[in-house]
């Protein structure tokens, strides 16, 4: 999608298609912890745990851009994902990792 049909895209659409993204990374992140390596071994524990916050944190932000399109408030939980995400943001270690514009 080119940046003119960003541009053109109402307020409105651009959420759709913002949910409409995270959907699909949803599906693939759930296909994630059944696959096998080629030996046969598994994910490692932690590369699990990442790819369940990974799920969990893109279905809060589905979540709550659904909810900026109908209006409504945030649940508990994508209230809670959302300020984990801005402690992580936050964090001066993270910043200096991965952001050293800021």
């Amino acid at each position: 999608m080119s940046k003119k049909d960003i541009d053109e895209m109402t307020d409105e659409e651009r959420i759709q298609k913002a949910i409409e993204n995270l959907e699909q990374v949803q599906v693939q992140l759930a296909e994630i912890p059944s696959l096998m390596f080629s030996d046969g071994g598994d994910l490692y524990p932690d590369q699990k745990g990442l790819v369940s916050i990974l799920r969990l944190l893109t279905e809060s932000t589905v979540e709550s851009f659904e909810n900026r399109f109908t209006g409504e408030d945030d649940s508990p939980r994508v209230e809670y994902a959302t300020k984990l995400l801005w402690e992580i943001h936050e964090d001066p270690t993270f910043r200096e990792l991965n952001l050293p514009e800021a």
